[in-house]
C-alpha cells in the first residue's frame, strides 16, 4: 500500500507474474533442448565402427535413401567419424613451431594423442595471431555438411588418425557402398606436432 493515499500499487505484482511466466516458458524450452540432446546422444551411442553417419546424427549399417550421409564412424566410444570429402592441403605454408602444442617425439606417446579438436583450435589461433597460413586446418575448420556447421570438423590428432588407419578396410567398404572415394594409400597429416617445424603424418 502506498504511504500516501488509499490505493494499492500493483505494478510490481504484475511484473513478478510476467517474469514468472517467462521463466516457465524458458524452463520448457530448456527441457525440450535437453530431450533433443539426450535423444541425439542416445542415437549416437548406438553407432558402431563402419556405420554410416547421417545428417540427423543417426547411424545405420545400411544405406537409407531418404537420409543424407555425412560421415563414417571410425570410433564408437568417442562417437567420431571421418568426413566424406578428401582434400590435399599443406599443414602450413611455411615452417612453424606452434607454442601451444606439445612436441611429441615418441611414437607410443603420439598414439595416445586424441586431442585433434583442441590441436586444430590451437593451430588456427596461432596462425591467425601471427599472420600465418595453415591450409589444412583452415580447410577442415570451414568444412560443413547438412546437419553440421563450420567448426564441427577438425584435423585428427595422431591417435585418432591411427584409429582411422586401423579400421581402414571397414571404412573403405562403407565408403564404396555409398559411392564415395576410398581412403588413399598415401600419407595423411595429423594435427600432432613432432619437434620444431615438423608434424606427424601416417602412411596409409
Amino acid at each position: 500500500k502506498c504511504p500516501f493515499g488509499n490505493y494499492w500499487n500493483c505494478d510490481s505484482v504484475n511484473k513478478i507474474t510476467e517474469l514468472t511466466n517467462k521463466i516457465t516458458e524458458l524452463e520448457k524450452i530448456i527441457e525440450e533442448i535437453k530431450q533433443n540432446s539426450s535423444s541425439n546422444s542416445d542415437i549416437l551411442s548406438n553407432c558402431k565402427i563402419g556405420d554410416i553417419l547421417y545428417s540427423d546424427m543417426s547411424c545405420n549399417t545400411n544405406v537409407e535413401a531418404s537420409k543424407t550421409p555425412i560421415g563414417v564412424i571410425f570410433d564408437a566410444t568417442n562417437k567420431l567419424a571421418i568426413g566424406l570429402v578428401e582434400s590435399r592441403q599443406y599443414w602450413s605454408d611455411s615452417p612453424l613451431d606452434v607454442p601451444g602444442l606439445s612436441n611429441i617425439t615418441s611414437s607410443s606417446a603420439v598414439t595416445a594423442d586424441w586431442q585433434g579438436k583442441n590441436n586444430t583450435r590451437v593451430v588456427l589461433e596461432y596462425c591467425k595471431t601471427n599472420g600465418k597460413s595453415c591450409p589444412a586446418f583452415e580447410y577442415v575448420n570451414n568444412y560443413k555438411t547438412e546437419g553440421t556447421q563450420a567448426g564441427d570438423w577438425y584435423l585428427p590428432a595422431f591417435g585418432e588418425l591411427n584409429a582411422i588407419y586401423d579400421n581402414k578396410d571397414a571404412l573403405d567398404i562403407v565408403l564404396g557402398k555409398i559411392g564415395r572415394t576410398k581412403l588413399s594409400a598415401d600419407r595423411y597429416w595429423s594435427s600432432s606436432e613432432y619437434l620444431g617445424d615438423n608434424a606427424w603424418d601416417l602412411d596409409f
